[in-house]
C-alpha cells in the first residue's frame, strides 16, 4: 500500500474493503491511539487492549468511515469514548477521567477505591440532574451515547455552536457541583 495516499483516500479504499488500506491506517495510528490510551488508563496491557477495540471497530465499520476527512481527529473522539466506556464499565469515575488521578493497582485499597468511586458516580448523576433539560439531554447524548457535536446537531435541531456551547456549560456546572458537594 502506498504511504503518500491521504487519510481521505485510505478510509475510501477502507470503505470498500481493502485489508492494505486497513493495515496502512492501523500501523498510521496505533501508536497515537495507544498512547492517549495509555495517558488515561495507566496500565499497558488495558490500553493495548483498548487499541485492539478501537481497531476492530473500525475494521467492523469501515463502510461508514468513507468521507472522513481528518482521520486522525475521528480517533480521538473514538478513543476518548472508548476511555469513558473502559472507566465506566471498571466502575471507575469519571473524576478520575477528567483529572487524571492515577489508578491506584494495590489491591488492599479496591474496596475503597469502588466506594469512593460508587459515590462519586452518585454526585456526578445528581449534578447531571441539576443541569436545565436542553443542556442535560445533550450533554447525555454526548457522554452516554458518544455523539459528535454534529450528530447531537442534528438530532436536536440546534447549531453546532450551540451543543458545544451545552457542553462546556455543563461540564464547568457538573465540576462546580462537585466542588460544592464533595
Amino acid at each position: 500500500m502506498n504511504n503518500l495516499l491521504s487519510e481521505e483516500d485510505l478510509c475510501e479504499l477502507l470503505a470498500q474493503g481493502h485489508p492494505d488500506a486497513f493495515r496502512e491506517l492501523y500501523n498510521r495510528y496505533w501508536k497515537k491511539v495507544y498512547n492517549i490510551a495509555l495517558n488515561y488508563l495507566k496500565q499497558p496491557q488495558e490500553a493495548e487492549d483498548l487499541v485492539q477495540n478501537i481497531f476492530i471497530k473500525l475494521w467492523l465499520k469501515r463502510n461508514t468511515i468513507a468521507g472522513v476527512q481528518h482521520l486522525d481527529a475521528y480517533l480521538r473522539v473514538v478513543t476518548r469514548n472508548e476511555i469513558v466506556s473502559w472507566f465506566r464499565k471498571n466502575q471507575l469515575s469519571l473524576i478520575e477521567l477528567d483529572s487524571n488521578i492515577p489508578v491506584s493497582t494495590d489491591e488492599s485499597q479496591l474496596p475503597h477505591a469502588m466506594a469512593v468511586s460508587r459515590e462519586s458516580a452518585a454526585l456526578i448523576s445528581k449534578a447531571i440532574e441539576q443541569l436545565p433539560p436542553q443542556r442535560r439531554q445533550v450533554f447525555k447524548l454526548s457522554r452516554e451515547q458518544g455523539l459528535s457535536y454534529d450528530q447531537i446537531a442534528s438530532r436536536t435541531g440546534i447549531v453546532r455552536e450551540t451543543v458545544k456551547k451545552h457542553i462546556v456549560r455543563a461540564l464547568s456546572s457538573i465540576r462546580q457541583y462537585l466542588e460544592v458537594n464533595k
